[in-house]
Order: C-alpha cells, then sequence, then structure tokens
C-alpha cells in the first residue's frame, strides 16, 4: 500500500479521510496545514509519498500554493494530488497541473477512496534510486 501525505486544516475531516486511508491499508502523514506541509516536504530528499490529498482553503497556505510548492521540487514533480475542497467551482485554476484531481469535500466516502485507488494506479511512483555498489578494497593492487 501507499504512503498519503494528507494536508487539512479542519480536525474533523482530517479525522475522517486519514481513518479511511489507514482502513484501506495506507500509511498517512498529516499535516495541519499549507505551512506545515511545505516544512515535512523538507524531510522527503529521497523518497516522496504516493500521494498527497489536500485542502484548498487553508489559512497560511492554500492548496493551490502547496501544488506549485510540490510541483517546483523534483521529488514531488511527479506525484498525483487530490484536491478536496468545499468550493469547487472557484478554484478551476487549480487543474492547470498534471496529475492533480479536484473533488468537493461532500463527496461520498466511497468515491473519494475510490479516486486515491485511481490515482494511485495511474501515477505509480517512480522505482527507488539503485543501490550504491559495495567496493571492498582489500589492500590488492594489480
Amino acid at each position: 500500500m501507499a504512503v498519503i501525505f494528507l494536508i487539512e486544516d479542519e480536525i474533523a475531516y482530517r479525522t475522517m479521510i486519514s481513518g479511511m486511508l489507514a482502513s484501506a491499508g495506507h500509511s498517512v502523514v498529516l499535516a495541519n496545514n499549507g505551512l506545515e506541509a511545505a516544512r515535512l516536504m523538507g524531510h522527503w530528499k529521497e523518497s516522496a509519498p504516493g500521494l498527497v490529498i489536500t485542502d484548498q482553503k487553508m489559512p497560511g497556505m492554500s492548496g493551490y500554493e502547496v501544488i506549485r510548492v510540490l510541483r517546483s521540487e523534483i521529488t514531488f514533480r511527479q506525484i498525483p494530488v487530490l484536491v478536496l475542497t468545499a468550493f469547487p467551482g472557484v478554484v478551476k485554476d487549480i487543474l492547470e497541473y498534471d496529475g492533480v484531481k479536484l473533488l468537493d469535500k461532500m463527496t461520498a466516502p466511497e468515491k473519494i477512496m475510490e479516486t486515491v485507488e485511481r490515482l494511485l494506479l495511474d501515477f505509480p511512483p517512480p522505482p527507488p534510486p539503485p543501490a550504491k555498489p559495495l567496493v571492498i578494497n582489500r589492500g590488492f593492487s594489480f
């Protein structure tokens, strides 16, 4: 299963979504808002989550701004993003990015999970970087 980065400022909604994801076998990393998410992104240098789910309207940094930060970082550039918003008609410009899907927060939980699974299938994570070869020098010279 995937590691999913959930960015949501509403505690009840964050709890509901993270519970659904965990019940489906996913690991969930939580951020309370966009600014916290941006700080956490700095810790993912080698690998990144398989999916980012973000609220659009948050204090400090909107979901749109989070996506701009994601797309500016090479580690996050190809990761799909699901934007959950209470204002779907207002944020159409978010869809200008590849791999971004927009859902109303009032969408049925089953539909949200179906969308999560579809994004994970459509945008599989890149393979991990190759391991560095182990070189043992026993003092022989040729």
